[in-house]
């Protein structure tokens, strides 16, 4: 049982998560015609998807953190709506390395993303990997510290179409949404707030029940030095919560060894 538990957590986890100063122009004659301006990524974003992920990329360019790590409360809904309650505990480097720990890390239970994979340890062994790219990684973290055309890349990878894009609006604040025409649920999609340019929402087909999208939905954004992290993702099926995380001891920009995030050997190394 209790390594069936280890490999449910696992698939839930996978659910989831400057410019130089121009030069001074020379007079010009009432007839001269001033140069083209240059492009601004953030200004141009509603264009495409392509533009969106660009302009994300660009707005916090050199000023997004490079690691993180938190705890996490991790709820899960049985069809009955019986919530299970699991402690989880994150450490991301940016980009595309992310290991969580579901409970104590002496247990020797984690996931491991790197690289493209997801590797499932259970009682400090590896028990099973696969190919997996995280979106939620990819859009909340990864964009702001990799080129943009490598994030463009991995969204049309994991089918979301980047030609499409439309407004709409989110809680309250205007987004933009990659990946499908307006009105249309069934698309896998990604929205994005259109002043922050953070990822607040993700629609996406779920491995456990195909034919039933996962909404998952970023909430409570916290300021943290040199970037945002959603202190909270609900996500539903059906229009029901199915699981929840609740973020806590946030800290970015701290020193994580390369161990933490290596396959090959579980290990726990210290930490200040």
């Amino acid at each position: 049982m209790k390594k069936r538990r280890s490999i449910v957590a696992a698939l839930a986890i996978a659910i989831l998560l400057s410019g130089a100063a121009p030069a001074q122009d020379a007079p010009m004659s009432r007839t001269a015609k001033s140069a083209p301006q240059a492009s601004d990524p953030v200004a141009d974003a509603a264009q495409s998807g392509d533009a969106v992920i660009t302009a994300m990329h660009a707005k916090y360019l050199g000023a997004w953190f490079a690691t993180a790590r938190f705890a996490q409360k991790t709820t899960t809904y049985a069809a009955s709506g019986t919530p299970t309650v699991e402690n989880w505990y994150e450490r991301i480097a940016v980009p595309g390395k992310l290991r969580i720990d579901v409970g104590p890390k002496k247990d020797g239970n984690a996931t491991i993303f790197t690289g493209g994979q997801m590797y499932a340890f259970k009682n400090g062994v590896r028990a099973q990997s696969q190919a997996f790219v995280s979106l939620a990684l990819v859009l909340a973290f990864d964009v702001y510290r990799q080129p943009p055309e490598v994030t463009i890349a991995q969204l049309k990878q994991e089918g979301v179409d980047t030609a499409k894009v439309h407004a709409d609006v989110w809680e309250g604040r205007p987004a933009y949404v990659i990946g499908a025409d307006r009105g249309d649920p069934a698309a896998k999609q990604v929205w994005i707030d259109t002043e922050r340019l953070v990822v607040v929402r993700m629609i996406l087909p779920s491995q456990r029940a195909p034919g039933e999208p996962s909404d998952v939905r970023f909430l409570d954004f916290r300021a943290v030095p040199r970037g945002w992290i959603a202190a909270r993702i609900d996500v539903y099926r059906r229009n029901h919560l199915v699981m929840s995380e609740e973020y806590s001891d946030i800290e970015t920009d701290v020193p994580l060894d390369a161990a933490w995030f290596d396959p090959s050997k579980l290990t726990t190394p210290a930490e200040r």
